[in-house]
């Protein structure tokens, strides 16, 4: 019988490929592309060895966001993923009920994992397609920066895809407990109730959130109009037309705190603030105003904005009326948009979660992922594995059932293994269908695995045949 193992550490870190997308062009370059590969190989190491110690995992994860953002000279952007790690804790505690079944999954460590799934995913396509079709693919161009900015390096092609996918997936989800906060809220009451007491808040004024919101939301969406497409000088993306469709929905979603919006917003603005205030780098090369001025127009206004636009657009999901309507996105005209959303709907594994203190996680190793293409049609292959542990059998058996009742099913109280696992690939796939096209252009098949073979799969190649 086929037996089938996760991928070791050592198979993550050639997935991630780190030298291929960071150069080691002087000393500085190479002790910085070692320190990410070092604490990526240590976090992945604690999490091989201890996949139930949450704790471990977060201090493993805070070690190679240090690594990154160290080296991109952005303490302030440290500081964010700091103050994070300080304050999801809270969610974790207010936000359980074991008598409603309501649960609170991490966000710390799932922002790392996201970041490792995607990587994985671009260095197999790149190497499967080639430099030159992933570079078009991808939307991605080598910067010719330093002719503008002088005192900034020109980055290749693949140095700037490395720091837009970085950007956008470790801090996605940075505004989670900004949209919380009225959970956080009736958490306190929970016990303040119990004295008779009710506690006012927290609440966050959103009117004075960025003085420039009105500019930024015109941007992002003629940005997503313009299909991400780069220009001839290569550093700027077609902003030429505008979506007044996209731009306002994105507006009422920041009424309402969906933190994607949040976060594409609050980044951006504090990318903005450190240039704007010579933090880091800036002050070694901003000597005037104009400089500041060709850094917005360079980059402010486009990767940072790229980014912010798939921060943005990664939790948005029709209602019921099938609003917003430019969903599902595209991976041929929107690629790492395209890829934020997958990555970040199939971290499915080494993610706490629960109604109690005590937790778990679905599965407690990285999935196996194969890319394929064919003809136009890029495949993405992947093997959730259990590891043949009872209570993690249980607990499959246990979420599913209680997903299945969240959307409305009664009849799936005795559900064995294999139809636990095909239920959750089923719910899995509607969730990301909802948000991404995974018909025409990009296909994904997804398995749930034993040691000793498949147990079941979800081709998702024909719906009929589902």
């Amino acid at each position: 019988m086929e037996q089938i193992q996760p991928p070791s550490a050592n198979d993550l870190l050639a997935d991630l490929d780190i030298s291929g997308y960071l150069p080691g062009d002087n000393e500085r370059l190479t002790e910085e592309r070692d320190s990410i590969n070092r604490s990526a190989a240590e976090a992945f190491g604690c999490m091989a060895e201890r996949p139930t110690d949450y704790r471990s995992h977060i201090a493993a994860v805070q070690a190679v966001l240090g690594s990154l953002w160290t080296k991109y000279d952005c303490e302030d952007l440290l500081e964010v993923v700091r103050e994070y790690a300080h304050v999801e804790p809270i969610l974790l505690d207010l936000e359980r009920d074991e008598g409603s079944g309501r649960r609170y999954r991490d966000h710390s460590v799932h922002s790392f994992n996201v970041f490792v799934f995607g990587l994985r995913v671009l260095t197999r396509l790149i190497n499967l397609t080639g430099e030159d079709a992933a570079r078009r693919l991808l939307k991605v161009e080598p910067e010719t920066i330093r002719t503008v900015i002088p005192g900034f390096r020109d980055w290749t092609w693949r140095e700037r895809l490395f720091y837009l996918w970085t950007l956008m997936s470790t801090f996605h989800d940075i505004a989670i407990p900004l949209e919380h906060l009225g959970s956080v809220g009736k958490g306190l009451n929970r016990f303040s109730g119990v004295f008779g007491l009710e506690i006012l808040g927290p609440s966050m004024r959103l009117d004075s959130v960025y003085p420039g919101v009105d500019e930024y939301f015109r941007r992002v969406s003629a940005i997503f109009a313009g299909d991400v497409t780069p220009l001839e000088d290569k550093l700027s993306y077609d902003q030429s037309r505008q979506d007044l469709y996209l731009e306002t929905y994105l507006r009422h979603k920041l009424n309402t705190q969906d933190h994607g919006v949040l976060s594409g917003l609050l980044i951006y603005r504090k990318i903005e603030e450190i240039f704007l205030l010579l933090r880091g780098k800036a002050k070694e090369v901003f000597r005037e105003p104009a400089t500041f001025d060709q850094y917005a127009r360079c980059v402010l206004h486009q990767d940072i904005s790229r980014a912010s636009l798939a921060m943005s657009l990664h939790n948005l999901k029709p209602d019921a009326a099938g609003a917003p309507l430019f969903l599902p996105i595209h991976f041929r005209r929107h690629p790492l948009t395209f890829l934020l959303i997958l990555a970040d709907g199939l971290q499915e594994y080494l993610r706490w979660e629960g109604t109690s203190i005590v937790g778990a996680t679905k599965f407690c190793c990285f999935p196996s992922i194969d890319v394929s293409a064919e003809g136009a049609r890029v495949k993405l292959a992947v093997d959730f594995h259990l590891t043949g542990e009872q209570a993690e059998k249980d607990y499959l058996k246990e979420q599913a059932r209680a997903a299945a009742a969240f959307a409305g099913s009664s009849d799936k109280s005795d559900l064995d293994l294999a139809e636990a696992a095909s239920l959750f690939l089923r719910l899995l796939r509607q969730q990301l269908e909802a948000q991404i096209d995974l018909q025409d252009e990009f296909q994904l098949e997804m398995r749930v695995t034993e040691p000793t073979g498949v147990l079941v799969r979800s081709s998702g190649m024909d719906k009929r045949r589902e």
